[in-house]
This record gives C-alpha cells, sequence and structure tokens, in this order.
C-alpha cells in the first residue's frame, strides 16, 4: 500500500475537464488517505491481454513472417 504523500500525473479521458473543474495542474498530490483501496484501484499485473501464451504467438509471427500475402494483410508491429 501506499505510504507516502506523491505527486501523480492526471491522464485519462476526461483529463482536460477534470483539470478545469477542480482547477489541477498536470500533476495532483495524493495521500495515502486518498485512497479508498476496495473501490479506487483496479489490480492489474502488467500483461497484454492473451500475450500469456508466447509460443502461440510465435509461431503465428512466423506464419505471417514468411507468406508475402499474409504479411501485407497484418501490421506485424501492431500484432
Amino acid at each position: 500500500l501506499m505510504s507516502q504523500d506523491m505527486y501523480v500525473k492526471n491522464i485519462g479521458r476526461l483529463e482536460k475537464d477534470l483539470m478545469l473543474e477542480y482547477d489541477l495542474d498536470e500533476y495532483s498530490l495524493v495521500r495515502p488517505s486518498d485512497i479508498d483501496v476496495y473501490h479506487d484501484v483496479i489490480p492489474h499485473d502488467g500483461t497484454t491481454p492473451g500475450a500469456q501464451d508466447t509460443q502461440a504467438w510465435t509461431q503465428l509471427y512466423q506464419i505471417i513472417a514468411n507468406n508475402h500475402v499474409l504479411a501485407q494483410q497484418f501490421d506485424m508491429v501492431r500484432l
């Protein structure tokens, strides 16, 4: 859990609206008491959805990279 005050960057869909409404700067001071862990925080382990099966993704990349027709249809960087 958070134990000290810290400044966090304001981001998100409504960033500009909230900054105007609450007179916020780009960064806001957040205290441990400001966060209700059971309601404000969504736990996330940082993995990309679907990235757990790395062997399948590796095979998919190899197939697409070796097939010129498929390579034109898929953006390898975005996959």
